[in-house]
């Protein structure tokens, strides 16, 4: 049994994202109303893109990466 439990943690560090997942869908179903919860999942679509385009790994942003994304949305004209 401890076997089993240590492949899926393996897998699961290799691939956080069914866990990733999992954890934004639980939080937006708590936000607000429906239109809302669309705005947070574009929000959070977009930031992990550029999070890969950056080839940063969700699991180790940093306050400067939030920062450094917030200041790109700006220089696209994409900031509010």
């Amino acid at each position: 049994m401890s076997d089993l439990r240590t492949t899926r943690q393996h897998a699961s560090d290799a691939n956080p994202e069914p866990e990733i997942a999992t954890a934004f869908d639980g939080v937006l179903r708590k936000l607000g109303s429906k239109q809302s919860q669309i705005g947070y999942e574009k929000d959070w679509v977009a930031f992990r893109a550029w999070l890969k385009k950056k080839t940063l790994d969700v699991l180790r942003v940093e306050p400067d990466h939030v920062e450094q994304y917030v200041a790109d949305l700006h220089a696209a004209g994409k900031a509010k």
